[in-house]
């Protein structure tokens, strides 16, 4: 898992009759992320679907198809940092966010 974010946002978007679920959310700094869905993969919008903000997770694939937007195909291997959220939150709010995320990296690397 090479992508790290930091989601201090989520919105679960039900999905319309016959559509597929997906999970939107804002990341640390202010850019905007969807975790998209398949028929017959959609276990990336259930993990996150009731995970408490701000949440850590790590990502294998992330695409960028515009500018400051975020997309995480439905194959891409997810996973959420065993991390309580006051924990996170008191990074945020002390500016150590950045940090957080070069801490984790280094330890993938």
């Amino acid at each position: 898992m090479q992508n790290v974010l930091i989601l201090s946002r989520l919105v679960v978007e039900a999905p319309d009759m016959g559509g597929l679920p997906t999970v939107s959310g804002v990341t640390h700094d202010g850019r905007s992320v969807q975790f998209l869905a398949e028929a017959d993969q959609s276990v990336n919008v259930k993990t996150l679907e009731f995970q408490q903000t701000p949440v850590l997770v790590l990502v294998d694939q992330l695409l960028e198809p515009f500018a400051g937007m975020l997309q995480v195909p439905a194959r891409a291997l997810l996973s959420v940092v065993p991390m309580a959220s006051g924990e996170i939150q008191a990074l945020l709010d002390r500016g150590e966010g950045d940090a957080l995320l070069r801490v984790v990296r280094e330890q993938l690397s």
